[in-house]
């Protein structure tokens, strides 16, 4: 037997020593990767979401057990048949998901999304949220989609419900108003009532048509001032929205409205994102304003006009008193006059004369009244001098003469007692019965 070489086995035994190592190293590898795969599997089977993965002919390569929970059946069912995921699809959304999958096969790796509905086992209708992406390994094959499929069927009833109840409130407002219009700011998607367009006499069929909308609608005069209060309200400083403004009708006509609105919804920035208001139509009452403004300028034309006529027969009236009171003072003046050169020379004369007592001092107050009456000529009636009766009056002029009580009772055939009482009641009625002031004095200084 030839004998093997000392570097010969040396050598052997070198690569015995690298192989071992390998497998070694291949083992924990393996190990390893079991490791991985088990906590994947252990990840992706406890999944509350339906996970799958297909290969590039469509066939399942991993179906998560939760599929089950979702649809009734199990995973080994769905992977004996191919074609039950297709199946269990809602008829009316097997298309759009054929062709969801057919767009998404040679589409880059971004993810897909779709929402369908699907018939469960039990024959329960169900909303599913659904979103796969192509899988490439490092070389970039293609190794098929993985997929995952949500159940939203709760949320989906939720919107509906939502839905409705937006539904019923819109109904709600156009019941109440001439138009209610609904606008999502982000989308700029406009919704109007049916009472907007009838109003103005426009069918659902001109709106669509013609793709009507409220700032086509506005009058030129109308549009730069409701812009601005839209914006104002939209920036948060008005707490809402309201502006007059005129619609173009159907007939060419313009037609008032009242328009109300808020925003009701904003993002957590506080941006706006859903504007709702309602529209009133005023046309009646804008008439009767415009009728009850040319009212009111007629008026104030003819209060103009009679309010001149009054100033012009104020400034006659003026004219005309003043007339009269150059009449009055030149008959004062002939008076003054005739009483001066007819009167004053027979008195004088009288006094001359050789009289009684008596007839001397009737002469001299009639002398004296008739020097008071031509002095002055004095309309203003003396502070309490209206209180007196006129035998007060009487007996008030010869004190204020310097006639005692006993020429006094004499003039007047009186008893001096009763002249007594009279002057008592001119002192009280003059205010002055309670003060040691003369009669006499006083009278002279306020007649």
């Amino acid at each position: 037997m030839k004998k093997i070489p000392e570097e010969s086995i040396f050598e052997l035994h070198m690569v015995r020593q690298q192989l071992k190592k390998v497998l070694e190293e291949h083992g924990q590898a393996i190990l390893q990767l079991k490791k991985s795969e088990e906590k994947f599997r252990t990840i992706a089977d406890y999944t509350y979401n339906w996970e799958y993965w297909l290969n590039p002919k469509g066939e399942f390569l991993y179906n998560s057990p939760s599929c089950e929970g979702l649809t009734g059946y199990s995973a080994e069912e769905f992977t004996t048949e191919q074609d039950l995921l297709l199946s269990i699809i809602h008829s009316d959304d097997r298309d759009n998901f054929k062709n969801h999958r057919q767009h998404a096969c040679y589409t880059s790796g971004a993810a897909q999304h779709i929402v369908f509905r699907i018939i469960t086992k039990e024959g329960v209708l169900r909303w599913i949220a659904h979103s796969c992406q192509p899988v490439y390994n490092s070389q970039g094959q293609f190794l098929g989609r993985r997929g995952s499929n949500r159940n939203i069927t709760t949320q989906k009833c939720i919107e509906e419900q939502i839905q409705l109840s937006e539904e019923r409130f819109r109904l709600a407002l156009d019941a109440s108003s001439d138009g209610v219009w609904d606008i999502n700011l982000v989308s700029n998607k406009e919704y109007y009532g049916e009472n907007w367009y009838h109003v103005l006499g426009y069918t659902e069929l001109d709106v669509k048509t013609n793709s009507l909308t409220w700032e086509e609608l506005l009058h030129p005069d109308d549009k730069a001032k409701t812009l601005i209060a839209v914006q104002q309200h939209l920036d948060g400083l008005t707490p809402h929205y309201e502006s007059e403004f005129r619609m173009r009708n159907k007939s060419g006509e313009w037609q008032w409205f009242l328009s109300r609105g808020k925003v009701v919804e904003k993002s957590e920035t506080g941006n706006p994102l859903r504007f709702i208001g309602t529209n009133t139509d005023i046309t009646k009452n804008k008439k009767v304003e415009l009728e009850l403004q040319d009212m009111q300028n007629i008026l104030e034309k003819k209060v103009a006009k009679r309010t001149n006529e009054i100033q012009d027969v104020n400034v006659a009236l003026n004219v005309l008193l003043k007339k009269m009171e150059q009449d009055k003072i030149e008959l004062e003046q002939k008076i003054t006059d005739n009483i001066t050169r007819l009167v004053i020379p027979y008195l004088e004369k009288l006094q001359n004369l050789n009289l009684n007592a008596k007839h001397r001092i009737i002469v001299e107050m009639l002398a004296a009244n008739l020097q008071e009456l031509t002095a002055s000529f004095s309309h203003t009636v003396s502070l309490g001098m209206d209180k007196l009766t006129p035998t007060e009056l009487q007996i008030a002029n010869l004190v204020k003469h310097g006639k005692t009580t006993k020429d006094i009772a004499e003039l007047m055939h009186l008893a001096p007692g009763t002249i007594s009482i009279h002057r008592k009641n001119i002192r009280r009625k003059l205010g002055i019965s309670q003060h040691k002031v003369n009669l006499q004095a006083y009278l002279s200084s306020t007649t």
